[in-house]
């Protein structure tokens, strides 16, 4: 199943394939396509918020897991020992028109 992606920005100019908020994405299918804080669904059933690098450079710092059989070779909670499943964008911050409620 392919995850849903918008069409195109404000502008109408047409958007590369971006997973949506909602939507799980399969990390063997998929990956972020930049640096930054995503969701993650873990073997086990535990989902948190973890920091994804698409360089190799937490790897190089000997962070990555890969090595122990574990998928997530950039996503810093796969350095805890967690074999990441799937992921997804972080939802878009609340919208409150009364700062502070």
């Amino acid at each position: 199943m392919k995850p849903e992606t918008t069409d195109t920005t404000k502008s109408g100019l047409p958007l590369a394939a971006t997973p949506l908020f909602g939507v799980w994405v399969d990390v063997n299918e998929r990956r972020p396509e930049k640096m930054g804080s995503v969701l993650c669904a873990c073997e086990g059933g535990n989902v948190d918020k973890s920091f994804y690098d698409p360089t190799a450079k937490l790897d190089k710092l000997g962070l990555g897991r890969k090595h122990a059989g574990k998928w997530g070779r950039y996503f810093e909670l796969a350095k805890m020992g967690y074999k990441i499943t799937h992921w997804m964008p972080l939802p878009p911050p609340p919208n409150s028109a009364k700062p502070g409620l």
